[in-house]
Parts: C-alpha cells; sequence; structure tokens
C-alpha cells in the first residue's frame, strides 16, 4: 500500500499521473519509497559500529554518532528552510508574473501561476511550526523491515509516516562509510522528511509534500528527474517533497 490515508490517496489519484519514468539503478540519487514516505539511495551498506547510546525523549536507539550527524543535520536544515522563505517572502504572497527573480522558483516547480505559487509559499511558511529541533527520532537497525527495500540495490536512509508527526525514522543509510555526507547533505535529507510534516499545521487546507511516483513505481529523487517534472508536470512538482529540499537548498545545476 503506498498511502495508508485515503486523503492522501485521493490527493494522488487527483493529480495528474506523472509519464517521465525513473531511471531505476542510477548510481546515487533514485531513492523510493516505504511505508507511506521515504527515502532511499543505491547500494546496502552498513554503518561504522559503535555502542548504542541511552535513549532519551528526543533520540530513540541510536549511537552516539547518529545522535552527532542528527544533531548536526537539523541547523542544515533550518538554514536551507530559512533561505527558502526569505526569498519566497522577498517574491511576497503573490508576485508579479514577470518577475525575473521567479528563476529559482520556477526551477523546481514550473512555470508561475498563483495556485501554485500559493502552495509552495504556504508550505514553507508553516514548516518552522513542526521544527526539526523537536521533532523525536528514531534509530531503526538494518534488520527493521521499513529499512529494506523490495530491490536489493536499494536501501532505505530515512522516512516518516503519517500517522505519527513529528517522529523521524533513521536508518543506518542515513551515513555510512562510503557515503560521508556532510552536514548540509544531511541536511537536506531532514528538510525532505520535514516537507511531510505540513499538512498538520496552522489549517487542514496546507497539505503537506509527498513523495509523487511514475508509472514504474519510482519516486522522483534524483536532481534531474526533479527538474524535469517541474518542466513537464507543475501540478506534481509542487507536491514533489524532493522538489522542495532541492529549492531549499538552491541547488546551482
Amino acid at each position: 500500500m503506498l498511502f495508508k490515508s485515503t486523503r492522501f490517496a485521493a490527493l494522488l489519484a487527483a493529480l495528474s499521473t506523472s509519464t517521465a519514468l525513473v531511471a531505476h539503478g542510477h548510481p546515487h540519487l533514485i531513492r523510493r519509497e516505504d511505508m507511506g514516505f521515504g527515502g532511499f539511495i543505491s547500494g546496502l551498506f552498513k554503518s561504522s559500529s559503535n555502542s548504542v547510546a541511552p535513549s532519551t525523549g528526543q533520540f530513540q536507539a541510536c549511537t552516539q554518532t547518529q545522535i552527532k550527524d542528527i544533531q548536526e543535520a537539523i541547523p542544515a536544515a533550518d538554514k536551507i528552510q530559512k533561505d527558502a522563505w526569505s526569498y519566497l517572502q522577498g517574491l511576497g504572497p503573490n508576485p508579479d508574473p514577470k518577475n525575473t527573480k521567479l528563476k529559482r522558483y520556477e526551477k523546481w516547480f514550473g512555470s508561475f501561476s498563483p495556485n501554485r505559487y500559493k502552495t509552495v509559499y504556504n508550505l514553507i511558511r508553516v514548516l518552522p511550526q513542526s521544527h526539526l529541533s523537536k521533532a523525536k527520532y528514531i534509530c531503526r537497525p538494518e534488520s527493521y523491515t521499513s529499512c529494506k527495500a523490495s530491490n536489493s540495490d536499494f536501501t532505505t536512509i530515512a522516512y516518516v509516516q503519517e500517522n505519527t508527526i513529528g517522529e523521524v525514522n533513521i536508518c543506518p543509510g542515513f551515513k555510512t562509510q562510503l557515503f560521508r555526507r556532510s552536514p548540509s547533505d544531511l541536511g537536506k535529507i531532514l528538510f525532505h522528511e520535514w516537507t511531510h510534516f505540513a499538512w498538520k499545521k496552522i489549517d487542514s487546507s496546507i497539505l503537506g509534500a509527498i513523495d509523487v511516483r511514475d508509472f514504474d513505481g519510482g519516486a522522483y529523487y534524483a536532481k534531474t528527474d526533479c527538474k524535469n517534472l517541474a518542466k513537464t508536470e507543475a501540478g506534481n512538482a509542487v507536491m514533489n517533497a524532493e522538489n522542495y529540499a532541492c529549492f531549499a537548498a538552491n541547488l546551482r545545476r
């Protein structure tokens, strides 16, 4: 089941069907979703071993290294959120479609339309209300079902579930000996998960992002795929979590 919530299932069904196919097996950024929402990166790798720290209210079953990685990623995610919101504030809630500063927006969300822009504007606006510093982080073992993928070429790196708003599940693939992601890289991953929480905040009309899927069942995670989604299906781009993450990180290419 892709979505446990009929609300999200209906929302996804209402979106225009995606036609651009994800190239499965892309070496580093193709990820698939599991348990409703999720993130995957190719390759199944074990994290460096160290003892599990005592569980606290915020960190459950996490090693000292995992706690450190998460604590460094949170301000990195916060930084890109603030940058994205500052950019949108500069444009205002009703920008002139001819404003040349819309280029960054259009790169990740497609041609300007007032309704789509409002979706992006409101989602970024409400994110601080569910701040990552207040979230609970549950570090799952590699053997945990949701940290596996049906395809052995993929592994989960992090995921959230709709019925546990405010909890982020961290899998061993979040940071490995092979993929030594920087705090900014990890922050972008947390930001992606953060966007799923937005719909619970302020009012029910503000929906959180989902992981838009194509005909072949893959999610749009690769940067190139996200840009193509913006060009060809802007209505889906403004609902796709990774498009928000790329937009907030202000990726140049």
